[in-house]
């Protein structure tokens, strides 16, 4: 599904796919197909968006913002590429094709760290390997003890969020640890509402996120004194969605 504030992006995220297959020209023929296969992912697609709803809330420049919401696509598709792989008590044998798996997305993680640098971002490589560790954390239990749990749901996929919105507030000076500890939680919700629309989830897990969102975005706001941002629309946009899922399902 498609909510208006998308739509609203629209032209920044037709320049986040040039730039895109842009950076990753010299190789797309051995990615392509990894890419194609990851089309149906909603959560994949949503990245870049609040990438960009992240930025533009912290006023960070256009450019700065389109080349961060290109950063996490990568990050996100050598994640899935790698998750791909599977050991051989699953029936992967260790072969050529898995070798090049490996490659690939040891390249697209190498090619992460080149555009890092190239948009003066070297400074945020600790929040980058914080990501890493939380989404091969989110990896470890959803494969050896708990596939389903709202753990895993944090570390793999609400991780993106958080990171999009504490590097933002990172750029933009914001340095107090409380403020970025509501921003990092910020991130983490609406990451879950997110995950949880996109999948189906019951109205009730997805109301429950949505008051943790705004109650978040208003002490934030509080705190740093923004008004009238792009996010607030958005952020109203999935309130009212889940007010309506939650009218329907009384029905």
């Amino acid at each position: 599904m498609k909510f208006d504030f998308s739509r609203g992006l629209k032209k920044e995220i037709n320049e986040v796919e040039l730039i895109f297959r842009e950076s990753l020209k010299s190789r797309w023929g051995d990615i392509d197909g990894f890419a194609e296969n990851i089309e149906a992912d909603l959560f994949w697609m949503s990245i870049p968006e609040f990438v960009l709803l992240a930025y533009k809330y912290f006023d960070m420049e256009k450019d700065l913002s389109i080349k961060m919401a290109v950063i996490f696509k990568i990050v996100y598709l050598a994640n899935y590429i790698h998750e791909t792989i599977k050991d051989e008590d699953e029936g992967q044998e260790h072969n050529q094709e898995l070798q090049f798996t490996i490659l690939i997305g040891d390249y697209l993680f190498g090619k992460i760290m080149s555009l890092l640098l190239e948009a003066n971002g070297g400074g945020l490589v600790d929040s980058f390997a914080d990501m890493m560790v939380e989404t091969n954390e989110g990896l470890v239990i959803k494969y050896k003890t708990e596939p389903d749990s709202t753990e895993v749901i944090r570390k793999t996929k609400a991780s993106y969020y958080e990171t999009a919105f504490v590097t933002a507030a990172r750029l933009s000076g914001i340095d107090d640890e409380a403020d970025l500890v509501f921003i990092s939680e910020l991130g983490i919700s609406l990451g879950m509402v997110m995950y949880l629309i996109y999948t189906n989830a019951p109205h009730e897990e997805i109301s429950k996120n949505i008051i943790q969102v705004n109650q978040l975005f208003k002490t934030i706001n509080q705190r740093i004194m923004v008004v009238n941002s792009y996010l607030e629309k958005a952020i109203e946009e999935i309130s009212n969605f889940s007010d309506c899922l939650n009218k329907v399902a009384a029905i």
